[in-house]
């Protein structure tokens, strides 16, 4: 959220308030009818003071789509010359991909503050658009020292002076690899500009990338074997794409995406093609850094450029969608999912991520309809039934859960280590569609495949618990459970009530105390510590767990009842339990 001065806002408390109406500025961005958050009551306009605290309200709430709108309106009074409101409502823009408004507001910022770097970062991009190379440049210089700074300058200048110096600009990106976690990241601009030059010196710095990144991500492999194809090295190319796929065997992008740079006469085409690209490469790939650093309003900012740089760069529109749903914006992500076309290498992979974000939104009908058209259009890939029994098992509809994991697997064919968690979920729809033999077998071969999978272990053991069965083999499990996620309420619940079911109660009370105190507003655990206090001596103490599991409305079949039944009656000898 933006901080702002005691200047600014005592500024804005003395500005004439307006009437105060509702307004949803996200109508326009929003899908179809889907709807994500609520109105924000606001002001007209000119009112300064309504405005920045709707800005300050859609910030509370993620929202910072409307967030920048309401600053930017606050920010258009010429009198407002609090630069933390600039800049923040700037980088705002620049996430939101507005960069127009962003350009506005660029002069008055460099007039309060010339050092300001994202505004001098947006005119370097402009510059390149332009074809103004030395203009681009010239901006550069402007960015400051230090940190993200010494990187764009590094990156980006290299790419300005790339025509006009040839090979020796990549003399810049020097000092670049020999900063720590930065090795890969020199060695592939390195490499992406000598490739554009046509210098063969881009094999080594290709080569070099791959010996200091991890040679089995996409991005790396596409771009390294794309030069190998092209320079005649066929072999190392395939070999490079065996590696991927042989890591990655879930992979369905890398022959799109080979395909895509495929022409018609069959010649392979650069990833790079131009210094704009390039500069959009640079600027995407640094996104990337910056997104696995939790840096995500920056790194979308800088995804938005490599755009402006390069608009069919789908690459950047799929982590611009991916940060969205990071910050739940779900209807913002499947409005920039959608700009995605099609029939482009990411078209399946989108279409799969907008079903999810429909579903997060309660479209889950519509979800489903669309994932069992993409099953339809590829009856070889297992994804959209493993999410229609995701979303039906979050609706527990258990038995047409099941049925859906039944037909990704069936899709599958040979079950392998990275399955588990299909079994997993469909052995959980099984248990709670009362198929327990079925459910028995899957939550067996999960942990055949995965032998350390806590939640399986978990799930199975407490099932085992539940059904009076293999006790000393389900506290085995639980214990090694409990050793893996020492902080899984659940787990530690778990393991309480089987030494309940073993009778030993007081090993089971301070296994659930535990539990309620990692879990304190969940039923059931309430009550399984009710029971043990009870079986312990201590009846006035389970008379108040179980009022407190009553009170949090347990949702359970029956449970009410018996939580009712228990605080009228007490519990009946031992095992004879209700």
């Amino acid at each position: 959220m933006p901080y702002f001065s005691r200047r600014l806002l005592a500024l804005l408390l003395a500005a004439p308030l307006g009437l105060a109406v509702p307004v949803s500025l996200a109508a326009a961005e929003v899908p179809d009818t889907v709807t994500e958050n609520p109105p924000i009551a606001t002001t007209p306009d000119g009112a300064l003071y309504g405005n920045y605290l709707a800005g300050v309200v859609a910030s509370h709430m993620g929202d910072y789509g409307r967030a920048a709108t309401f600053f930017s309106r606050v920010a258009q009074d010429r009198e407002i010359k609090d630069l933390d409101l600039l800049r923040n409502t700037f980088g705002l823009l620049l996430a939101e991909g507005r960069l127009e408004e962003a350009r506005g507001l660029s002069n008055r910022l460099l007039e309060l503050s010339p050092g300001e770097g994202l505004p001098h970062l947006l005119r370097a991009v402009d510059a390149l658009i332009a074809g103004d190379d030395a203009a681009a440049a010239g901006e550069l210089r402007q960015l400051g020292d230090g940190g993200i700074a010494d990187l764009l300058t590094d990156m980006l200048g290299t790419w300005a002076a790339a025509d006009v110096a040839g090979s020796e600009a990549v003399k810049r990106l020097d000092g670049l690899a020999e900063r720590r976690g930065l090795a890969v990241l020199a060695h592939l601009q390195r490499a992406l500009v000598l490739d554009y030059l046509g210098d063969p010196a881009a094999g080594e710095a290709y080569e070099a990338a791959l010996e200091t990144g991890d040679p089995n991500t996409l991005r790396l492999t596409l771009l390294a074997g794309n030069y190998f194809e092209r320079a005649g090295q066929g072999e190392r190319a395939e070999a490079l794409y065996g590696d991927y796929l042989g890591a990655n065997s879930e992979e369905i992008l890398l022959a799109p995406l080979r395909a895509e740079l495929t022409a018609d006469d069959g010649t392979v085409q650069p990833v790079v093609g131009s210094l704009r690209e390039g500069a959009a490469a640079a600027l995407f790939d640094l996104a990337g850094i910056l997104a696995r650093e939790r840096g995500g309003q920056l790194s979308m900012a800088y995804a938005n450029l490599a755009l402006a740089l390069d608009p069919a760069f789908h690459a950047a529109r799929v982590l611009i969608g991916e940060l969205l749903q990071g910050q739940e914006r779900h209807a913002d992500s499947i409005a920039v999912y959608r700009t995605v076309p099609e029939d482009s290498a990411y078209g399946w992979v989108v279409a799969l991520r907008i079903a999810e974000e429909l579903h997060e939104l309660e479209q889950t009908d519509t979800a489903i309809s669309g994932l069992e058209a993409l099953a339809e259009v590829k009856p070889d890939r297992f994804e959209p039934w493993y999410r229609i029994g995701n979303f039906e098992r979050s609706r527990e509809n258990w038995e047409v859960a099941a049925e859906a994991y039944e037909e990704a697997i069936a899709r599958i064919g040979e079950i392998e280590e990275r399955h588990w968690a299909l079994l997993y979920f469909r052995g959980i729809a099984y248990e709670r569609s009362k198929q327990w033999p079925e459910a028995e077998a899957d939550f067996l071969k999960a942990l055949e495949l995965n032998p350390e999978q806590p939640y399986v272990l978990n799930y199975l053991a407490y099932s085992w618990v539940e059904h009076k069965m293999n006790l000393e083999q389900a506290e085995e499990m639980l214990i090694k459970a409990v050793e893996l996620r020492p902080e899984d309420g659940y787990i530690v619940d778990s393991l309480g009530w089987v030494y309940y079911r073993l009778g030993r109660y007081e090993e089971a009370v301070g296994q659930l105390e535990r539990a309620v105190e990692l879990r304190p507003m969940d039923p059931t655990i309430n009550d399984h510590l009710g029971d043990a206090y009870w079986r312990t001596g201590r009846a006035r103490e389970a008379q108040v767990q179980w009022q407190r599991a009553l009170s949090l409305n347990p949702t359970e079949e029956g449970q009410a009842d018996k939580i009712r039944q228990k605080l009228d009656e007490g519990m009946l000898p031992e095992g004879e339990d209700l």
